[in-house]
């Protein structure tokens, strides 16, 4: 291909930039918690979340067994913390302080949210990590 360089160098920075824009997103979650729950200054509670995500990076790199780890990792953790945040708002989060952020005014939606998020959704995680453990 003539632009062949040319066109992987485009896509390589793109690619780069979508992944930077990305994980500014993902820590802004983590950084504005940080600063409401307990009050901590901004590039503080940014420092500390890049920071904490820097080590466990460096960590998972330096490690022998690094890419066994990060199958792990892909495997089991995303099912298991949807899981966790699943049973943390249906059942430790205060359900009509959830409905309030959410904005969820209908009386017949709230009692069918409040199902799905305390009983249906968790079952169904459980039943997703059971079927990557080989038990179904």
């Amino acid at each position: 291909m003539k632009f062949g360089r040319v066109f992987g160098f485009v896509f390589f920075i793109m690619f780069f930039c979508a992944a930077f824009t990305s994980s500014i997103g993902a820590t802004e979650g983590l950084v504005a918690h940080l600063r409401d729950e307990w009050r901590v200054d901004r590039r503080l509670a940014t420092f500390m979340v890049v920071g904490a995500a820097a080590l466990i990076g460096i960590l998972a790199a330096l490690s022998a067994d690094a890419f066994s780890i990060l199958g792990l990792v892909s495997t089991y953790s995303l099912v298991i913390g949807g899981l966790l945040m699943t049973v943390f708002v249906g059942w430790v989060w205060p359900i009509e302080r959830f409905l309030e952020e959410a904005h969820i005014g209908s009386p017949l939606l709230r009692r069918l949210w409040v199902i799905d998020v305390r009983y249906v959704i968790p079952s169904a995680i459980v039943l997703v990590l059971l079927q990557q453990l080989g038990v179904l």
